[in-house]
C-alpha cells in the first residue's frame, strides 16, 4: 500500500516478529522481504491507521493512556496521534447507537455519505497534487512552545512506575505534518498559527 493507507485492527495481538516488521515500515518506509534466495525491498511510504484493544478491555480513568496499550512504547512513538476511546455504559447512548445500527440492518440504503465519494475522491487528489502549504513564523513559534510544554510537562500521578508516553523529536515532526495536514484541508498555502 505504499503511497496509499493501510488500515491494520487489532493492533494489540501483533506477535513480536510482525513488530519488527512495522518498526522497519515505520521508521525506515521499507519492507524487507527474503524468501526463497530472493531478496527485495519494498517501499512502505504509507499512512498507517490501528486500531486495538486496550489491556483490560476498557480504559480506566485512574491510570495512564501508555500503561494499558499493550504495544512496545518504541512502536507506540511511531503514531503521530492516539485516540483513546472510552466506552462509558449510558442508557440514552446505548439506546441511540442500538437504534441507529439496527435501522442500518434494517435499510442498508438508508446509509449515505454527507459528500458524495466521487466528489470526496477528486477532492484528496486535487490537495495531494496542487497544495503545499508552507509554515508561517506564527505556525512555527506555536508548534514550538507547544512541543516543549508537552515534553516537559509533569507527570500526572504519585506513582513512579506509572510514567506518559515519551514525547521526542519525531513528534515534534508529528506536529508540522498534522499543521501541514490541517492547511491542506482548507486549501491554503500557508500554515497558520490557527
Amino acid at each position: 500500500s505504499s503511497g496509499g493507507f493501510l488500515f491494520i485492527d487489532e493492533l494489540d495481538k501483533i506477535d513480536p516478529e510482525d513488530t519488527a516488521a512495522m518498526h522497519q515500515a515505520l521508521e525506515q518506509q521499507i519492507i524487507t522481504i527474503s524468501k526463497a534466495n530472493v531478496r527485495a525491498t519494498l517501499k512502505a511510504e504509507t499512512a498507517v491507521l490501528g486500531a486495538a484493544n486496550p489491556k483490560y478491555g476498557r480504559f480506566d480513568p485512574y491510570q495512564s493512556v501508555a500503561s494499558q496499550i499493550n504495544l512496545p512504547p518504541t512502536l507506540i512513538n511511531r503514531f503521530d496521534l492516539i485516540f483513546p476511546i472510552r466506552d462509558i455504559p449510558s442508557r440514552e447512548m446505548d439506546d441511540k447507537i442500538a437504534s441507529h445500527l439496527l435501522k442500518l440492518h434494517q435499510k442498508p440504503e438508508d446509509l449515505k455519505s454527507e459528500i458524495p465519494i466521487d466528489i470526496l475522491r477528486k477532492y484528496i487528489a486535487y490537495v495531494r497534487q496542487n497544495i503545499h502549504p508552507k509554515l508561517t513564523n506564527e505556525a512555527i513559534n506555536e508548534i514550538k512552545k507547544f512541543y516543549v510544554e508537552l515534553r516537559n510537562k509533569p507527570s500526572s500521578g504519585n506513582e513512579e512506575d506509572v510514567k506518559p508516553i515519551p514525547i521526542s523529536a519525531r513528534q515534534l515532526e508529528a506536529l508540522v505534518r498534522l499543521s501541514e495536514a490541517s492547511a491542506k484541508v482548507r486549501l491554503s498555502d500557508k500554515v497558520t498559527k490557527e
